[in-house]
């Protein structure tokens, strides 16, 4: 399968010390690395393993007074915190840029060479990215992911954390037209569609497909105002919103945010719970105790 794992979901932030103790203080994740990154990147950031699924906040840094500033950067300075991406463990990426072609959306490595293969967020809803972490002579081989070890338990957040997280159970994205949207995924990323289920997301149209070894992708096109990231599109255009964990008590998760920030809350509805975005860094983070029609992704030991 060339598409495999989710590799991170990336927020943009303009306070990697203040989002470190966020995440750290909501989450207890896993940190396996905080490092700065050179010209073409320009930014330092935070890698977190929460369930089995990563989130890294970035903070992309100002350009010399000589020099144009990078492209995260200008995201940043014009939207704000916000999500950038969803990334993916692939291999045989000229065969996925094929696919990219074949469907007129034009293909970046970002400037991070071969190993890297980004969809344009002009043609494809969304923007994504696709690592090979396939070592090569010569070029060593990625981050030291703890998921990939046989010893990794993701039931810790489960078992013994407040938010009883089992897993990630989708990840949002944002896009004008459903019908479209649902083809290139299907189509580009190898996404198979799960049976339609009631949408959890309010004011809005949605589809989930399973995408990759291990990932739900929610596709969501607004209908009226009261969806939560209408304005997300008018904004920024069709991209990637967020993540939702499933958790196995609602109340349970509530009470441990109460905890944690105090009322630092969304919408909230049937079935889910968001946090409010300003203290979540621009990321949609939702709760529900939900399972997806059709996601048969096994879950952690609660025992």
């Amino acid at each position: 399968m060339p598409i495999g794992k989710s590799f991170h979901l990336t927020l943009l932030v303009d306070d990697l010390a203040a989002a470190d103790r966020f995440f750290l203080g909501l989450f207890a994740p896993h940190c396996f690395y905080r490092g700065y990154a050179p010209l073409p990147l320009n930014r330092t950031a935070s890698l977190f393993v929460i369930g089995d699924f990563v989130i890294e906040p970035m903070q992309p840094h100002p350009p010399a007074d000589d020099e144009r500033g990078t492209t995260i950067r200008r995201l940043l300075d014009r939207f704000g915190p916000c999500v950038q991406n969803i990334a993916f463990y692939a291999t045989d990426l000229p065969a996925i840029a094929a696919r990219m072609e074949a469907c007129s959306i034009r293909s970046t490595d970002g400037g991070q060479g071969d190993r890297t293969l980004f969809a344009h967020p002009k043609d494809f809803p969304g923007l994504v990215e696709l690592m090979d972490p396939t070592p090569a002579p010569g070029r060593p081989g990625g981050l030291a992911d703890p998921r990939l070890r046989p010893q990794f338990d993701p039931g810790f957040w489960r078992r013994s954390h407040g938010l009883g997280i089992a897993l990630a159970s989708h990840v949002t994205v944002v896009v004008h037209d459903l019908d479209r949207a649902v083809r290139l995924w299907s189509e580009v990323m190898e996404g198979r569609v799960l049976p339609h289920d009631d949408d959890l997301m309010p004011g809005a149209r949605s589809a989930y497909l399973r995408v990759g070894s291990d990932t739900v992708i929610e596709l969501v096109e607004p209908i009226d105002s009261t969806c939560p990231v209408s304005d997300v599109l008018e904004s920024m255009g069709e991209a990637v919103c967020g993540v939702t964990f499933l958790v196995d008590d609602l109340d349970r998760a509530r009470r441990h945010v109460e905890r944690f920030g105090g009322p630092i809350f969304g919408i909230q509805g049937p079935g889910r719970f968001e946090l409010d975005r300003k203290a979540s860094f621009g990321a949609l983070i939702a709760f529900t105790d939900r399972r997806i029609t059709g996601d048969d992704r096994q879950l952690p030991d609660a025992r």
